[in-house]
């Protein structure tokens, strides 16, 4: 959920959405909405499909999941090249 917030946001200024059209859509207050896309709180886990379905985008994607498999991607891709620069080096001393 490290990216719900900003993701929240991005998406409903990308659909030209208040967030009280938001809190219309899900019968909540704009208060709610505020304090979601603030990272205060969190939306209730049964928002999600709704969420992503006003914003024509996968819950996937919503909650950061594409940036943090790329943040992963980055470390695993930095960590074996470490591990072969070591090994490398290594078998210079050898």
């Amino acid at each position: 959920m490290f990216y719900l917030s900003e993701n929240l946001k991005k998406y409903r200024i990308m659909k030209n959405l208040t967030q009280e059209d938001i809190a219309g859509f899900l019968g909540l207050t704009p208060q709610s909405i505020s304090k979601w896309e603030r990272g205060e709180c969190y939306p209730d886990i049964t928002f999600l499909p709704a969420l992503a379905n006003i914003f024509e985008t996968s819950i996937d994607l919503l909650i950061g999941m594409d940036t943090i498999r790329a943040q992963e991607t980055r470390y695993n891709i930095h960590k074996k090249a470490s591990e072969f620069q070591r090994k490398r080096y290594i078998e210079t001393l050898c």
